[in-house]
């Protein structure tokens, strides 16, 4: 008798069927057409043709879901790509090592279907938990070290200081939508 088991990651398994976690948008042409402010795209287009053979950090400042939604779009549109657009908060894990192994999986598959990756809400990740906690987030360190190492064009949507004052520190280009 053969016994086959089944082990199903059900963070991986939220990656893939709930539209609330992450959602692929298959872009097309016209999703370069998206509104966005002149001042945005000036600073998009800018960056966009310097960076053509390195991968693109972009971290996207004081934008509504909208705003962010449709910076992201006009991105892979011009790159070419489909648009792989992520909730941040729902991939952050109260256990110890949930996040860096969800985080794990995502990149992985991004990696293999040469997404853009868009964090939306990423203030979740970065936010400061307490006052008393004097040791760093070890999600953060595994989010920027996958982004690090990413091969693709990641963009992270955030409104908080925690969050720019992290990715600062990294090789992101700060777009500020205001």
């Amino acid at each position: 008798m053969l016994f086959v088991f089944l082990w199903i990651n059900n963070t991986n398994a939220q990656i893939d069927t709930n539209p609330s976690v992450a959602r692929h948008i298959k872009i097309t042409a016209a999703d370069s057409l998206v509104s966005i402010k002149e001042t945005v795209k000036t600073q998009l287009y800018k960056n966009i043709s310097k960076k053509q053979s390195n991968p693109l950090r972009l971290l996207v400042t004081n934008a509504n879901k909208t705003a962010g939604s449709n910076i992201g779009r006009w991105v892979a549109a011009k790159q070419q790509k489909d648009l792989y657009r992520i909730d941040l908060a729902a991939l952050v894990s109260k256990y110890i090592g949930e996040t860096e192994k969800n985080l794990e999986l995502l990149f992985a598959r991004a990696e293999e279907k040469n997404w853009v990756l868009f964090f939306d809400e990423a203030d979740a990740l970065f936010g400061k938990r307490s006052n008393t906690e004097t040791e760093t987030n070890p999600g953060v360190a595994a989010f920027i070290k996958y982004c690090n190492a990413f091969k693709g064009t990641v963009l992270i949507s955030c409104t908080g200081d925690d969050c720019t004052n992290s990715i600062l520190k990294t090789k992101f280009i700060v777009v500020n939508v205001k």
